[in-house]
């Protein structure tokens, strides 16, 4: 679960929202640091080779699904997704990623 200024915002359901769109193959939903709200949804997607479109059409999907307060505010297009020997995404690894470089990365509040 992500808190993300005292809301409480569930990254299936933003995955979800995700995956619908034709040019995804997989997405992983994880907070990411914020200053002013502790922590924001962050998308780390998979997408068909080839596949040609901005940011902003995969971020109205979540916001259409799940309101404005908890869409996904940051979306990060990677080759692979850290995977267990049966093949979950491991999102603790994920999140890892994104929080050990929160110095460098992290979204200004506003």
């Amino acid at each position: 679960m992500i808190i993300s200024g005292g809301y409480n915002i569930w990254p299936a359901q933003l995955e979800d929202a995700l995956a619908d769109h034709p040019a995804v193959v997989e997405v992983c939903v994880v907070g990411f640091p914020h200053e002013c709200w502790g922590e924001t949804p962050l998308a780390a997607v998979i997408v068909h080779e080839g596949a040609s479109f901005g940011k902003g059409e995969l971020i109205e999907p979540s916001r259409a699904r799940v309101g404005s307060v908890k869409e996904v505010t940051k979306v990060e297009f990677v080759a692979s997704l850290p995977k267990s020997p049966i093949g979950k995404v491991l999102r603790r690894e994920v999140r890892e990623r994104y929080w050990t470089t929160q110095d460098d990365m992290r979204v200004s509040g506003a």
